[in-house]
């Protein structure tokens, strides 16, 4: 971390040139709230969270953007505080969007957090980029989030003034792994099978002997 981005605090991948626009000030932040679409999969609502119902084993793309903001001139998102350990959600290959010039964190491992900035900005509505979500085989809610609020390694943006945007959503999205109701369709389909071999059964019984 080079010296301006300690001093200022403002996270462990702030570049100087990200942290020189940070002193460029200019006009008082606004809030801003941050979205995890999925490309796929079941979409309801359960407040204050939203969920995305999957399949067990399943892969489901999110795309991560922002409103609420005129521009932004980086970001550094944290989804260390998701439900990521061993057996629960597998996040990788993240993807950061092209309008992003300087994208200098691309990878979640080892730490979960993704960054990149832009010296011309990047106008509101601000697209991150996607990753892929590896929902595990075993039933239940799983969260997803970027709600870390850590002052060096948690999820900041920068609008170019002196203080971090106030951010008031920080995505939070449930990522519900189902059952597959395949154990209901096999139980149909033996009990079908059954019945047919039963018929013919009866029918052999009933043909005449020569």
């Amino acid at each position: 971390m080079n010296m301006i981005s300690e001093k200022l605090g403002f996270g462990t991948h702030w570049t100087c040139a990200g942290a020189i626009l940070l002193l460029l000030g200019g006009p008082a932040s606004a809030e801003v709230v941050i979205n995890l679409e999925p490309d796929t999969g079941e979409v309801s609502s359960q407040p204050p969270d939203k969920v995305v119902s999957v399949d067990p084993n399943s892969t489901t793309t999110f795309r991560a953007t922002t409103t609420g903001t005129s521009a932004l001139y980086g970001f550094q998102l944290n989804f260390g505080n998701s439900d990521v350990e061993d057996g629960q959600l597998d996040l990788h290959n993240w993807l950061t969007d092209g309008s992003w010039g300087l994208p200098f964190d691309s990878d979640f491992i080892p730490d979960w957090v993704v960054a990149a900035s832009d010296f011309s900005g990047v106008n509101s509505p601000v697209a991150f980029g996607t990753f892929d979500v590896v929902a595990p085989d075993t039933p239940g809610d799983y969260l997803l989030t970027l709600d870390n609020r850590d002052a060096v390694s948690g999820t900041i943006l920068n609008d170019g003034t002196t203080t971090a945007p106030t951010i008031s959503d920080y995505g939070d999205v449930l990522v519900r792994v189902v059952p597959e109701p395949t154990s209901v369709a096999l139980l149909a389909i033996a009990f079908a099978s059954s019945l047919v071999s039963m018929l013919r059964r009866r029918h052999r019984r009933r043909e005449p002997t020569t």
